[in-house]
This record gives structure tokens, sequence and C-alpha cells, in this order.
């Protein structure tokens, strides 16, 4: 016993202590305590499903992970930091519903996805983080880029999936299969440095 003990002991600490190394030092740099001019406040804990404070936060339907991911890339490298729960995995005891309010309380923009997807389904988890997400656009100004800046990725139109009534008076950028187009990204990028400010 003592022997085989010896024999594997070496791999398996080593490997733990560099797995526990790279979680103490990336995560708490990730959540900086801080709140910006806007009223940001920071993500603490494990329940923030590791989103940056101030990232886009990127809703729409399960079925359109695929062009979700593409505009998650998109943004990317255009520098924007950008997330979306979709394919986020939920451990034991995680509670979706307080996950997703506060990474909504905690990113600088919304961007719901509208899709044939969407306009198909009317209870879907989404629809709740549309719900919140129209809540707390009723905090900001007018002035400068909206908090809500939603885009249709297929030919559906965005009245068709039954937002909240206030993304109606929005104008809903066109993102064909997750591409967006270079003023959609510009104008994330400004909110995004504006709620860093």
């Amino acid at each position: 016993y003592v022997h085989a003990h010896l024999s594997i002991r070496p791999h398996f600490q080593l490997e733990s202590v560099n797995c526990d190394l790279s979680v103490v030092v990336r995560l708490p740099d990730c959540r900086r305590n801080t709140q910006s001019s806007e009223g940001t406040p920071a993500l603490t804990g494990a329940a923030a499903n590791d989103m940056l404070a101030g990232a886009v936060y990127i809703s729409g339907s399960g079925a359109d992970t695929q062009a979700v991911t593409s505009l998650i890339a998109a943004l990317k490298a255009a520098k924007i930091t950008a997330w979306s729960p979709l394919g986020q995995r939920l451990a034991a005891g995680d509670d979706p519903d307080k996950t997703a309010r506060q990474n909504i309380m905690a990113c600088s923009c919304f961007v719901p996805v509208f899709s044939e997807n969407t306009a198909q389904m009317r209870d879907s988890f989404y629809r709740r983080e549309w719900k919140w997400a129209a809540e707390r656009a009723q905090s900001f100004s007018n002035l400068g880029p909206p908090f809500v800046m939603p885009v249709c990725i297929d030919a559906s139109k965005m009245d068709e999936s039954s937002p909240p009534k206030s993304f109606l008076s929005l104008q809903a950028s066109s993102a064909p299969g997750g591409i967006p187009n270079q003023e959609f990204v510009e104008l994330l990028a400004a909110r995004q440095r504006r709620a860093a400010s």
C-alpha cells in the first residue's frame, strides 16, 4: 500500500496544484470589486458562471447556439468582451434565475437574438432574460447607444418573437448566421467603453 501510494502521488499532486493555481490566480482578477459610473456591480462567486463584469450579454434560443457562438467570435475579434448562457453547464445547486439576473445587472449591453426559433417558442428561459433586461433598461438615459441592442440572425422579424414592448421601439441589426455588420460592432464597442468609464 505504501509503495503504491508513493508511486502515484507525485503525478496527481502536481496536476492538482497546477489546476488550483490557475483558478486562484484567474478568478479574482476577472471579478474586480469595482463599480462603473452607470452602477454596474462587480461579479462575485462561482454563481457568476465566469461572465466578466461589463461583458456584452447575448441571449437567445438554444437552437441558435451555433449562430450565437459565431456572433461571440466576431465580437471577440473586434476586442469586445461578450458572453452567453447558451452552452453553459450548471452545477448541482446552481440557481439559473439568480445567475442570469446577476449577469444582466453586471453586463454593459444586452443583445437579444431573434430568429425563426424564438418566434416559434413561447415558453423558454430566454424570455425571462428579455424581461429582466427590459426592466434594467428603464434605469438608463437615452443618451448614447441603448442598453438593449437586438439582432436578427435570419429573415424573421423581431415582432414575430413577441418580445417585451420596449424592445419594439428599437432597431434590430441584421446578423445573418451570427455575423454582425460593422455598424453594430461599433455601437457595441461604444456602449462597452461608456459602461467602463
